[in-house]
């Protein structure tokens, strides 16, 4: 009589199909200089998020060319596809064609 997996089992199994998650333990601390109105404007342009993170976005996204979905599931995401479609539209991105 077989009773199943165990929760490491199917933990092994997954990040084998679907790769490791990175771990919080891996990132690394940068302090960064700026000028005032360097900081006023990333803080304004962060609308409320924690600044620390808002920046790993804004490097991580222009290290990878490509944006960071860290909100795949939730309304966040969903806002920032619609703002990006809005922008298309509108022809505020330039050389960004509206691709959906």
């Amino acid at each position: 009589m077989e009773v199943g997996l165990t929760a490491r089992q199917i933990l092994a199994l997954g990040q084998e199909e679907c790769g490791k998650k990175k771990s919080r333990f891996d990132r690394r601390k940068v302090p960064v200089v700026l000028w005032q109105c360097t900081y006023d404007k990333l803080k304004e342009r962060a609308e409320g998020k924690n600044l620390s993170w808002f920046i790993a976005d804004i490097v991580e996204s222009y290290l990878t060319g490509k944006p960071v979905e860290r909100y795949t599931n939730g309304r966040k995401m969903k806002d920032f596809k619609a703002a990006i479609l809005a922008a298309q539209t509108a022809g505020e991105l330039d050389g960004v064609g509206a691709e959906q």
